[in-house]
């Protein structure tokens, strides 16, 4: 988690932050959003957003993580598939594996604001992970088999 807040006794509030160029600027959100809904799950968070920055060249690219600041649900093993290329390459760093994640979790989309860095058009868009299902599935190792 990049930054919490916190209020007076209450979960805390967990945000993930990135900002970058190009393809794969984004794709690192696919493991944010997995992380907070685990937490929230867990009832380690009572809240998760996904704070991003980028060209918006590249929000209308449709380059992978775009997609999670819409709204819409995600399959947790889906979600691995489409992303695999990046859990392995998370894995083989030695990032933390969960055995186990929320088998469903929703983005929401909250806000789009722009603005300008040295003449491009840039905007930070932010979403919000609810987990819509009480089951978790098991999250197998990427680099066996």
């Amino acid at each position: 988690m990049d930054l919490a807040l916190l209020g007076s006794g209450e979960l805390p509030i967990a945000i993930e932050l990135k900002c970058g160029v190009g393809r794969d600027a984004l794709g690192p959100c696919a493991w944010d959003a997995l992380k907070l809904a685990l937490g929230i799950h867990s009832d380690a968070l009572s809240a998760g957003y996904l704070l991003a920055a980028t060209t918006v060249a590249d929000w209308e690219s449709g380059h992978r993580g775009s997609e999670l600041f819409g709204t819409r649900e995600f399959e947790a093993l889906e979600l691995r598939e489409r992303y695999l290329d990046w859990w392995r390459q998370w894995e083989r760093l030695g990032d933390p594996l969960p055995l186990e994640v929320p088998r469903s979790f929703t983005t929401h989309a909250v806000c789009r604001a722009p603005f300008e860095v040295e003449g491009a058009s840039w905007q930070v868009r932010v979403a919000a992970i609810s987990v819509t299902d009480d089951k978790r599935v098991a999250w197998p190792s990427t680099l066996e088999g």
